[in-house]
């Protein structure tokens, strides 16, 4: 149980790692590329698949907080 929470919380921090490098390459997309032909397609892309990461890392810390308390127990 204990190498399953430790694995848990591996992914969860490198969900959190990705997160944070995707929201910086989109800052920068949106400085740089606000007059392309394409900047609203990439950034409905780009956001989309943030929504998506940040529900996995809801859905990691949901589990990582019912496993800590058996851990612990």
């Amino acid at each position: 149980m204990k190498k399953m929470y430790k694995t848990m919380i591996d992914r969860l921090e490198s969900k959190r790692a990705e997160l944070k490098k995707l929201q910086e390459q989109f800052s920068v997309m949106c400085h740089n590329d606000m007059q392309s032909q394409c900047f609203e397609q990439n950034a409905i892309h780009a956001l989309i698949v943030m929504q998506r990461l940040k529900s996995e890392i809801e859905e990691l810390e949901y589990w990582e907080l019912l496993t800590r308390a058996q851990v612990k127990n």
